[in-house]
């Protein structure tokens, strides 16, 4: 500990560096080299965030983007609401699309909540999603 952490002085340092390939290192070339490996990991932070969100659940991808839908009509969902919860509400808001809103959340309900997603039912779920119409 005393010799490889406490011990790393400047001499160190320097030879460490010499190791890697740079051989004379001035403040200027460190702080060069430091902003780069700084930008490489933000640049890998960045790609692993991206590669993330593509990875999302297809059922989450699907609820978002019905969850989406109505909040661009007015009727976003409360982060408090439940999938029944939240269509009772739109049920109140769209009576005349009740039963849509309905069946739509109650099956993104069963297939969140119940055993393993079923990609028949995951494909019934994006079709209710694109056959329900703005009012």
């Amino acid at each position: 500990w005393n010799q490889r952490v406490l011990g790393y002085d400047t001499e160190r340092q320097r030879a460490l560096l010499a190791r890697i390939g740079f051989e004379r290192v001035d403040a200027t070339t460190l702080a060069a080299i430091l902003s780069l490996a700084t930008a490489a990991l933000f640049g890998v932070l960045y790609l692993w965030a991206i590669r993330q969100r593509r990875a999302q659940d297809p059922l989450e991808r699907q609820w978002a983007r019905f969850c989406t839908r109505m909040a661009r009509q007015g009727l976003g969902r409360e982060p408090w609401e439940g999938p029944l919860d939240y269509a009772d509400r739109l049920a109140r808001a769209r009576p005349g699309q009740a039963d849509a809103l309905r069946t739509i959340c109650a099956s993104y309900a069963s297939l969140r909540y119940g055993r393993d997603v079923d990609k028949d039912a995951l494909n019934a779920l994006r079709h209710r999603i694109d056959a329900l119409r703005n009012p």
